[in-house]
């Protein structure tokens, strides 16, 4: 079951694309304080500001700027940005592709030739992106397709974290049992079990205690 900020991502992107700038500016101003960066965070500002670009929405992506969305011009379409930026806008595809669960979609831009361990800011992969929105069979493809199971963004985190940290109990185990790094640590020194404790996620943590996570 997706969470509330899960849901209100999509009535995002939903709205973005259908170029509906009243429902944006009204999801945008919702909440404690109209705070869009924190409550529903700056990856998916800057992808719903992305898939706005693409679509020549320039006042939705003005909008999303002054939310707190990141740059977007280094992910312009084909046509409108040099071919450095090429790379760029269909590394983005893939990774909104992999947080929505598009696996057709995932699978065919990796099979072309996409790096499935590329990564955007933050050093974020497809994997992590898959992971943490729980598309079980989207990290299937990936993992089938040599993405790298213990990769680390900047800060360390992994898929496995990802995953646990979204509550998504399968794709914790599928992780798990694919040879994922149970007590790999962030900066912080936190780990796919102190997020999983953390949030209450009882089951998340009894798989890591028989995969030989550290309490």
């Amino acid at each position: 079951m997706d969470s509330p900020r899960d849901r209100d991502i999509k009535s995002l992107m939903i709205a973005v694309i259908a170029g509906d700038i009243g429902t944006v500016r009204a999801m945008l101003e919702s909440g404690a304080g109209g705070d869009a960066r924190a409550r529903i965070g700056w990856a998916a500002l800057t992808y719903a500001a992305t898939f706005a670009t693409w679509k020549g929405h320039t006042d939705i992506v003005k909008l999303l700027m002054e939310s707190g969305a990141g740059n977007v011009a280094p992910f312009l379409p084909l046509g409108e940005a040099d071919e450095g930026a090429v790379s760029n806008y269909e590394r983005t595809a893939l990774m909104f592709a992999a947080w929505s669960g598009d696996t057709d979609t995932v699978t065919e831009l990796v099979d072309d030739g996409i790096d499935v361990n590329s990564k955007v800011p933050g050093g974020i992969t497809a994997l992590m992106f898959a992971a943490w929105s729980g598309r079980l069979a989207t990290v299937q493809a990936l993992l089938v397709r040599g993405a790298d199971i213990n990769a680390q963004t900047v800060a360390g985190s992994t898929p496995l974290m990802c995953a646990a940290a979204g509550g998504h109990t399968t794709v914790v185990q599928t992780l798990l049992e694919a040879g994922a790094g149970v007590d790999a640590e962030t900066r912080n020194g936190s780990t796919a079990m102190t997020d999983a404790t953390r949030e209450g996620y009882t089951d998340i943590v009894q798989l890591l205690v028989l995969a030989g996570g550290r309490q």
